[in-house]
């Protein structure tokens, strides 16, 4: 049985082939790259790496063939002043691509990885599947739309006789972060300096193991057009600092940001970031995000898939080994 992915090497994506690896041996794996992309983060899997771009509908017809299951991770995350129009047309166009694509080569089914910021971001109440999708004008940033976006009109495919499901993961973390993932440099920071800044807020955090995991089980016993938010547990910067010094048997000097600072911060790094064209380290959006409502659930992915994410100590402790041994 061939399984393809995009996105592969990501950090989500590198997790889900060594997962289907280890605990699936009798797939195949095809792993889709763009051209001249570095394979390191998949060196030495026994995996087949065919070269493509979800922008390019020829290359995915070519990498579909004789594939049983796809899993689509390819995506734009960090978004650079300059790459607006490039977010649009790799998370909704290159979506809608490979989902076209898996429809006229007959794949079996597809999984689409979304976002838990493609639902709105409710004030109170508990953030689950039942939440609208977010559109262009209520959309905190351009991403959120976007993979909002690209739900709606795979979900429209879905009447066409393409069988796809779609999971939603929280915020990611842990080990194989080849790539290196913005809250990885909050990790490596963990391990190399004694004063660390944090912030006023929190977020739902979740293994990338689990959400690879979940992904298969999502493959196996998702139903078509369905969504499943695959969550974790909430955790605050402050509790999650408190978290890292009973894992490293070290205690830090921690300093808080209020979030007037950090608001007028994020902006002053945001006006650098247009002038040099560059991601900034601080956004307004990442605030709001630890900010927003911490109330999600994963029940159903529980309940339909036997979704059961991990304890936070344990993703934590084994992050922050990777980390170690993987020094940047």
């Amino acid at each position: 049985m061939l399984t393809l992915i995009t996105g592969a090497t990501g950090h989500i994506g590198n997790t889900l082939v060594r997962t289907l690896l280890s605990e699936h041996p009798e797939m195949q794996v095809r792993a889709l790259l763009l051209p001249g992309d570095p394979a390191s983060a998949l060196q030495g899997l026994p995996i087949e790496i065919v070269r493509g771009d979800v922008l390019d509908p020829a290359s995915l017809r070519a990498a579909l063939q004789n594939v049983d299951t796809v899993f689509h991770l390819a995506g734009v995350i960090v978004i650079r002043p300059s790459a607006r129009a490039l977010v649009e047309r790799v998370n909704i166009h290159g979506a809608v691509n490979v989902g076209q694509a898996a429809l006229a080569a007959g794949v079996r089914r597809m999984v689409h990885v979304g976002s838990i910021h493609i639902f709105e971001r409710l004030p109170r109440g508990t953030i689950d599947e039942c939440v609208p999708l977010v559109t262009r004008q209520n959309a905190v940033g351009l991403y959120d739309y976007t993979k909002a976006e690209a739900v709606r009109q795979l979900q429209a495919l879905v009447a066409e006789g393409l069988d796809v499901v779609f999971a939603c993961p929280t915020g990611v973390f842990g080990p194989n972060d080849y790539l290196g993932s913005e809250y990885g440099a909050v990790l490596r920071g963990y391990l190399t300096h004694g004063t660390q800044v944090i912030l006023n807020g929190g977020y739902n955090w979740v293994d990338v193991r689990d959400v690879a995991r979940g992904l298969i089980l999502a493959a196996q016993q998702g139903a078509p057009g369905e969504l499943y938010l695959l969550g974790g547990h909430y955790c605050s910067m402050r509790d999650f600092l408190k978290l890292t010094e009973n894992v490293l048997g070290r205690r830090y000097r921690a300093i808080l940001l209020p979030y007037p600072v950090a608001w007028v911060l994020a902006q002053g790094l945001g006006l650098a970031a247009r002038a040099f064209n560059i991601a900034p380290a601080l956004t307004p959006y990442s605030l709001r995000t630890i900010r927003d409502n911490p109330n999600i659930s994963h029940q159903k992915a529980s309940a339909a898939l036997g979704y059961a994410p991990r304890p936070l100590t344990e993703t934590l402790r084994d992050a922050l080994t990777w980390y170690a041994e993987n020094p940047a």
